[in-house]
């Protein structure tokens, strides 16, 4: 989880400072609250983002899409027309759609180029691709060698967000 901190003895940090009487009202909805014995800290956490593949398998790879956090983007990308209006209807506005040009592995072109650009970007705390595709692997690697958040593939967003176990095939560490 990417975090920024600000602890009482470090003030020049982005968020406030919180002491132990305003700690009950502070207004941050996404943060996470740590108290030591010296100092308390408030985190703020990023969201994750998804890349969907939506060429194939799109309703297994949208399973679990209503366990997402709100500060998490779910960004699908396809290339059939009709296929746009059927995910509008069934997800609304827990996801976003791109319509991606037909044509040999445009979705995943378009999948790859995004992994690129997020690899040195600070937006999210985790990038994560859904899709059966092996071909995602080489570009996931060099986002992770480039960029210093997480960057991993699953089958799903439910696979995705259950903790990382090693019998968990499918995914990429």
């Amino acid at each position: 989880m990417a975090v920024e901190a600000t602890s009482q003895k470090q003030s020049h940090l982005k968020l406030p400072l919180i002491t132990a009487e305003t700690i009950d009202s502070y207004p941050h909805e996404n943060a996470l609250v740590i108290q030591g014995k010296e100092n308390i800290f408030m985190c703020k956490q990023n969201g994750r983002l998804f890349l969907v593949d939506g060429d194939n398998h799109i309703y297994e790879g949208l399973s679990g899409v209503m366990n997402t956090r709100k500060e998490d983007t779910v960004q699908v990308y396809v290339s059939q027309g009709g296929l746009v209006r059927k995910l509008r209807k069934k997800y609304g506005n827990r996801i976003n759609i791109k319509k991606v040009r037909s044509g040999d592995q445009a979705v995943d072109n378009v999948i790859k180029s995004r992994l690129g650009n997020e690899a040195g970007r600070k937006d999210f705390s985790e990038v994560v691709v859904l899709s059966h595709d092996k071909g995602y692997k080489r570009q996931i690697d060099k986002a992770r060698n480039k960029g210093k958040k997480k960057f991993r593939q699953a089958k799903s967003i439910k696979q995705a967000i259950k903790p990382y176990t090693k019998s968990n095939n499918g995914l990429h560490k």
